[in-house]
C-alpha cells in the first residue's frame, strides 16, 4: 500500500515563521493532546521554531495538494554518527479523528522521514521518544519496522509508570520483557 500511494505524496519545508505558527497551532499541539490528553507535554512555540529554522526542519506533508500531516525533527550526533530524530508528527483534525485515515498517513509520513534520512546521509533514523505501553500497538509497530530500545545514555534504564489503579495486574497482563 506504501508503494502504490508514495507518488501521490511529498514534502514540503516550512520556514516562515507565520506558518510555523499555523502548522504548531492546527496540527502539532491537537494531535499530541487528542493523542495524550490535555497533560501531554508540548514544544513551546519558540523551541518549534528554533528547531524549524535553525537546527532541524518542519515539513508539510502533502497528499496530492492537500496538506495531511507534518514532522518536526532535527539532527543528534553521538559517537560519530548521526541521526535523524523525528521530534513531532502531527495532523490536522480531519486526519486524527479517522483511524483509517490516521494509520494510513502516520505510515507514510514515517515512511517518507525514513527516505529522506536515507537520502541525506544519516547513519539512523530515530522515530522519537514515545509514550508507548505494552499492548497499545505502539510498540509493536516499532518492532516490526526494525526499532530497538535505545536508553540513550542512561545506562541500560528505561522508565515505565504503571496505572494508578490496577498496578499489579498491568505487570502480569504485560510483561515488558
Amino acid at each position: 500500500e506504501l508503494k502504490k500511494n508514495r507518488t501521490r505524496y511529498r514534502l514540503q519545508q516550512v520556514l516562515d515563521s507565520a506558518e510555523i505558527e499555523r502548522v504548531d497551532r492546527d496540527m502539532l499541539r491537537p494531535y499530541v493532546i487528542a493523542r495524550h490528553d490535555a497533560g501531554a507535554a508540548q514544544l513551546g512555540l519558540d523551541e518549534v521554531k528554533k528547531m524549524a529554522q535553525k537546527y532541524g526542519r518542519l515539513d508539510l506533508l502533502l497528499l496530492d495538494d492537500e496538506v495531511v500531516g507534518c514532522q518536526l525533527g532535527h539532527v543528534i550526533t553521538r559517537a560519530g554518527k548521526r541521526y535523524w530524530s523525528s521530534n513531532r508528527f502531527g495532523y490536522p483534525e480531519a486526519v486524527f479523528s479517522d483511524p483509517k485515515r490516521l494509520r494510513e498517513t502516520n505510515s507514510m509520513n514515517l515512511h517518507i522521514a525514513l527516505e529522506w534520512a536515507l537520502e541525506n546521509g544519516y547513519d539512523y533514523y530515530d522515530i522519537g521518544v514515545a509514550l508507548g505501553r505494552p499492548g497499545d500497538g505502539l510498540l509493536e509497530w516499532k518492532r516490526r519496522r526494525g526499532g530497538e530500545l535505545d536508553t540513550m545514555g542512561n545506562r541500560g534504564c528505561f522508565y515505565i509508570s504503571p496505572p494508578k489503579a490496577g498496578a499489579a495486574q498491568f505487570f502480569w497482563d504485560a510483561p515488558l520483557f
